[in-house]
């Protein structure tokens, strides 16, 4: 089974939704050809690469205009994800979630690692 990675929105337009990565390499931005099309005026044509090497996931700046952070701080270059890292891509933030990608009939689920049991507000951590 491969790693995932995935982002769950907890501010902004994408608040509850989620977008899974699970190619080695995925394209993130506004145009048609991106792998993950995102539509915000923050977002450029193409911002982002969601990449995973040796089962680590990163994101990598496309444009020096990007705006993308992790957990407050600036990407520029390249910078890794981590369980429970905060991704703020133009005007949204998300949870990132990396998991075990697992294949089932007719759907595809992510079982990621399990979340502190009696708490509503997890994704503050």
């Amino acid at each position: 089974m491969a790693k995932s990675l995935s982002l769950i929105g907890i501010s902004g337009s994408r608040v509850g939704q989620s977008i899974v990565f699970s190619a080695r390499s995925t394209i993130l931005g506004t145009d048609p050809e991106c792998g993950v099309v995102l539509q915000d005026r923050l977002i450029l044509p193409r911002h982002a690469e969601f990449r995973v090497a040796l089962e680590r996931w990163f994101v990598v700046s496309l444009d020096p205009r990007a705006a993308i952070f992790v957990n407050g701080q600036p990407v520029t270059g390249q910078q890794r994800v981590e369980h429970g890292s905060l991704i703020t891509l133009g005007a949204t933030t998300f949870k990132a979630v990396i998991g075990e990608l697992e294949r089932a009939v007719g759907e595809t689920r992510v079982r990621s690692q399990p979340e502190p049991q009696g708490r509503e507000d997890w994704w503050r951590d």
